[in-house]
């Protein structure tokens, strides 16, 4: 087979994987790069937030895939879009390590996931580049 021959074999080759694969290896080096921007830009009082935070899922593959991140903790959208939380029951909110507040209290949402997204946006075209190169050497 010629040099040319040869070369048109190892695209169709390269082609073949990247319609299989191609996705869902980029979603999945980008879903742990950012998972990391996230935990670094998450705010820590007990490191509870931080710990819940995990890749759900990743899913499809060739030409689209997804992954999906997420805290797990009853209060992380609250840490992040900020809101009111009320005392229904006798007592303060607070505890003695942070102080109480009343019965009520309002906090501005940190945003932190927006963040994570704004800072991950810079890197993420690379990742997928890094991919696309390995596919094809």
């Amino acid at each position: 087979m010629s040099e040319l021959g040869d070369f048109a074999a190892k695209l169709e080759a390269a082609a073949a994987r990247m319609n299989q694969r191609l996705a869902a290896d980029v979603v999945k080096a980008q879903a742990e790069v950012f998972l990391r921007i996230e935990k670094r830009l998450t705010p820590v009082r007990s490191g509870k937030l931080q710990g819940s935070e995990r890749i759900d899922s990743r899913s499809g593959g060739g030409s689209h895939a997804v992954a999906v991140i997420s805290p797990h903790t009853k209060y992380a959208q609250f840490r992040e879009d900020g809101g009111t939380i009320t005392k229904h029951s006798p007592g303060s909110l607070g505890n003695p390590a942070v102080g109480f507040f009343g019965h009520s209290v309002t906090q501005k949402g940190s945003h932190y996931v927006a963040d994570a997204e704004a800072a991950a946006a810079g890197v993420m075209p690379a990742i997928a580049e890094q991919i696309v190169d390995g596919y094809l050497s």
